[in-house]
């Protein structure tokens, strides 16, 4: 349950009634009593009546005195007092379904007190009484929202690198799932082409052969044909699923920390095409950098006795400063290096690497089924009922945080027009409090 490229938070509603699972293992926070369940797609529990979770300690049920608070909406469950041994749970867990994307978030935290005072069970230990902890028990919140499956697709994910397309129909709904996209390579010399049946609702690819009868179109060639056909440009939309790659070189040079890294700022084949070259020459000569004829000269310093004196982070920000050279490349130190090394002559080499998005050929795939189409105003059906919020705090470092919250939509504004629904706010009512948590 992670958020999705252009958005930081989304709503999940549940997928079906609630799943039972017992003896579930549970791992602790660092060195504190609170535990969550270790397996995280059982993370949502069921509130409801007579599913209440039970929580072991070392096989032995823990009573319900003993249990400081249970965050339904992540998982989690804080003991009132926790030494050794190992903790399990029996839930009932809820399978999430996203239904909405969001990418603008207004909550409203209301803070609290909590008394977490502990008495003990043996005579004459001292204790801290009327103890608080503050805490997050209610809260409301208005979401700017997006729907990511409003339109049905299909990736049609092949075997060669960069040949993988989505296929995403234009037009919003669950009758989108019953279309499907199939790859076909039958014949030898056939032609490309793309087909869509309304009978059958299918998009058909024949995909062009050689002489021999081997699959010569690409990724882009398919995505071309389709948009230069309007039929079929109105219904659906064809996107590469990985983008293309820079072409970049590391100049490496003798002296230690004296590399660089050089990419290409065009991304694809076209940076395949262009060259560097370090030059030393000349005395008392100041460091330039020019581009022509395809190859970037760095004019390497030198001193009255022409020995180079420019370092690589000097370069780099020679390169940075340069306008005409910023614009057309990047320069960072290459890994493991930190600038502080004089480069040396080096000949002319090509930058490589670089990769167009979609150029690679594609295969035979059995014809698939689209999946995610969800009619826009159907989740009105789900005011007033529990769903989950969650709001992705930091998901770039490899440091997951998030906060996680039960909620109940509370409404749609009154004059929303339906084909705009989909980007239309969500009041949202918090139930019980809000969780901050890194799993």
């Amino acid at each position: 349950m992670a958020a999705k490229s252009g958005q930081y938070a989304a709503l999940f509603k549940a997928a079906g009634t609630s799943t039972a699972a017992t003896g579930k293992t549970m791992t602790r926070v660092g060195t504190t009593s609170e535990f969550y369940i270790t397996d995280r797609t059982m993370s949502w529990w069921d509130v409801a009546s007579g599913k209440t979770p039970v929580f072991y300690l070392d096989s032995v049920a823990i009573d319900a005195d003993d249990i400081s608070e249970i965050d339904y909406a992540a998982g989690f469950v804080t003991l009132r007092s926790y030494t050794s041994g190992t903790v399990t749970c029996d839930i009932y867990y809820f399978t999430p379904a996203a239904f909405g994307g969001v990418f603008g978030v207004d909550l409203q935290p209301k803070a609290e007190t909590k008394e977490i005072t502990t008495f003990s069970q043996t005579l004459n230990v001292p204790i801290k009484y009327r103890s608080w902890i503050k805490t997050l028990n209610d809260w409301q919140g208005t979401v700017e929202r997006h729907f990511f499956t409003g339109h049905a697709w299909k990736l049609m994910d092949c075997t060669n690198n960069y040949s993988d397309l989505y296929w995403t129909l234009k037009e919003w709904g669950r009758p989108g799932n019953l279309r499907q996209v199939e790859y076909i390579v039958s014949g030898n010399n056939t032609a490309l082409d793309v087909a869509y049946n309304a009978g059958s609702k299918k998009f058909t690819v024949t995909v062009a052969t050689d002489g021999s009868g081997v699959a010569t179109s690409t990724a882009k060639d398919i995505k071309d044909h389709v948009e230069a056909d309007a039929v079929l440009a109105a219904l659906v939309d064809v996107t590469y699923k990985d983008a293309a790659v820079a072409a970049s070189k590391i100049v490496d040079c003798t002296n230690p920390n004296s590399d660089i890294l050089w990419t290409w700022r065009t991304a694809g084949v076209v940076g395949n095409a262009e060259d560097i070259e370090y030059i030393v020459s000349g005395n008392n000569t100041p460091l330039s950098i020019t581009y022509a004829a395809h190859k970037i000269t760095v004019h390497v310093a030198t001193d009255a006795g022409g020995a180079a004196t420019s370092t690589a982070a000097e370069i780099i920000a020679c390169a940075h400063a340069t306008a005409a050279i910023n614009a057309i490349v990047s320069s960072v130190n290459a890994p493991s290096n930190d600038g502080s090394g004089v480069v040396e002559a080096k000949s002319a080499a090509d930058f490589a690497g670089g990769v167009d998005a979609g150029s690679g050929i594609v295969e035979a795939k059995t014809a698939g089924y689209m999946a995610g189409g969800e009619d826009l105003g159907s989740d009105l059906a789900l005011v007033g009922q529990k769903i989950l919020f969650r709001l992705y705090l930091n998901i770039t470092t490899g440091s997951l945080e998030m906060m996680s919250g039960l909620c109940h939509l509370t409404g749609v504004p009154i004059d929303v027009k339906l084909e705009s629904i989909q980007e239309s706010n969500l009041s949202l009512q918090g139930i019980g409090r809000l969780k901050y948590h890194t799993v």
